[in-house]
């Protein structure tokens, strides 16, 4: 009961505290003299403000530059868009709006005119920042005057640039309705492309693979375009390949094909029990009327294989067509008699 009680006396409290600061900012608001001095206050503020944004100041923005004519075979080491910082002078309103917005363009550097250098194994060049003054300073308001370039040299690493064909490889996680199945090989278009960065880099890439394809329940061909995953320091002329995954509905074909022998000794005979098997596979109902019998080949092999000491043999499926699917058979082994010829 006592804690109740507390409880209660903490809440009026809050109303009152609440019902306080409503009860000032109404007071204040009916204060005319109050509103009056906070009015000229802003007043004399803005009028300060402005009168000393007339005046010239001395301020550091930043410059982005970017690289222009390299030659085909190679690279510059790290970041290509990297920025210089110029000490300014000029109006406030000016400056002010360098600062607020950083409005400056990139400036071009070409690397034609930067001089090469080797230490060891780096590589790289460099240009004196003085030889930007007239590319900067036309950047700038006319009424703003340049002062210093930081840092006074532009020095970069140089790699080698390599290009190869690599292959594109999806990365997909497919599942079908019912009786559709895939009826061919999936297309990518293109399934091969060109690639360019760093040699190091370009050696050691096997393929490019795409973008997580997820399909759940598919009961029709697909055609669609997928992004690829291309790595940072890899050039690419395009991120995107189609892809086309057909599809058809199955039906089960069965037929009954005959077991040959290869491997079998010279002056000796086999008989296999049964001399045949049962096989079932799937196949999409397009391509059923193409399936037959001995477009199969059933075997057992008994290169390496001591008879003596074998009482079944395995049977193996050494031919079978591309379009067909999940093959089945029975029996995986068979008995044999074996005889010597006179």
């Amino acid at each position: 009961m006592k804690n109740k009680i507390e409880s209660v006396k903490k809440f009026q409290k809050k109303i009152k505290d609440v019902y306080g600061i409503f009860y000032f900012f109404e007071s204040f608001m009916k204060n005319k003299n109050v509103l009056l001095f906070v009015f000229f206050l802003l007043l004399s503020t803005t009028f300060w403000l402005l009168n000393s944004l007339r005046k010239n100041y001395v301020t550091t923005v930043s410059c982005p530059i970017h690289f222009e004519n390299l030659p085909d075979d190679k690279l510059i080491s790290g970041d290509m868009s990297e920025k210089l910082k110029i000490k300014i002078r000029g109006n406030g309103f000016i400056l002010l709006s360098y600062k607020l917005s950083g409005k400056l363009n990139s400036i071009p550097v070409n690397f034609k005119y930067m001089r090469r250098f080797s230490n060891g194994h780096t590589k790289g060049a460099f240009l004196l920042a003085e030889n930007l003054e007239s590319l900067i300073s036309s950047e700038l308001n006319k009424d703003i005057e340049l002062l210093e370039i930081d840092p006074d040299t532009i020095v970069v690493g140089l790699q080698n640039r390599k290009k190869r064909m690599v292959p594109v490889l999806l990365n997909a996680d497919l599942s079908y309705q019912g009786s559709y199945l895939q009826s061919g090989k999936i297309i990518i278009d293109p399934g091969i492309i060109e690639v360019a960065g760093p040699e190091n880099f370009i050696d050691t890439l096997k393929n490019i693979k795409t973008e997580m394809l997820t399909l759940q329940g598919i009961s029709d061909s697909v055609f669609l375009v997928v992004n690829l995953i291309v790595p940072s320091w890899c050039e690419i002329k395009q991120s995107k390949v189609s892809i086309t995954i057909p599809v058809e509905s199955y039906t089960e074909s069965r037929f009954r094909i005959p077991i040959s022998v290869s491997g079998l000794p010279q002056n000796y005979s086999i008989k296999t029990f049964p001399s045949e098997i049962d096989l079932s596979c799937l196949v999409a109902i397009g391509q059923f009327e193409r399936v037959k019998p001995d477009n199969f080949t059933a075997e057992v092999d008994l290169t390496g294989v001591d008879i003596s000491s074998q009482q079944r043999l395995k049977v193996k499926i050494i031919a079978s067509p591309e379009f067909v699917y999940s093959v089945k058979y029975e029996p995986i082994f068979v008995d044999f008699l074996i005889e010597k010829l006179n």
